[in-house]
């Protein structure tokens, strides 16, 4: 499969991902979708691009600005990255959208940090931390629910 059709592949499934996370939030197979099939699915995709091109990578390749522009010359590199910030942001909008319906929080502002965390990651999750951080009158809301 070539990297273009990879990179269409993992958009269309990240796409899919958030429509479901947006206009069905509440139907008890949205969770298991995107976490089960389309965040592991990155997962598995991002493994096998890292370890098929291990030999781009080294202990430096984060180190400075320079060296992460030089591993991301790396089309194969630039595409797990990729994947990595698709999964990545669903799971926060995964998050926020389970808190949101756990708490009982505004359907319509939820959908805005959904497509902000969509566009532009960690955007959509400060608008809802600082949203609860006013509800809930903390300076640490509670979004995480640690089961112990």
């Amino acid at each position: 499969m070539s990297l273009s059709s990879a990179f269409q592949i993992a958009n269309t499934l990240a796409l899919v991902g958030w429509c479901f996370l947006i206009i069905v939030p509440r139907w008890k197979q949205t969770s298991l979708l995107v976490f089960n099939f389309i965040v592991i699915l990155f997962a598995v995709a991002y493994f096998g691009i890292i370890a098929t091109n291990i030999n781009n990578w080294n202990p430096d390749s984060y180190s400075t600005l320079e060296n992460v522009s030089a591993l991301f010359g790396n089309k194969n590199m630039l595409l797990a990255g990729w994947i990595h910030y698709l999964a990545f942001d669903l799971i926060i909008g995964l998050m926020l959208t389970e808190h949101s319906l756990k708490h009982k929080g505004n359907s319509l502002l939820l959908i805005i940090c959904q497509l902000l965390t969509f566009m532009f990651g960690p955007i959509g999750f400060l608008v809802y931390y600082i949203n609860n951080m006013i509800k809930q009158k903390t300076a640490a809301p509670q979004l995480l629910e640690i089961k112990e």
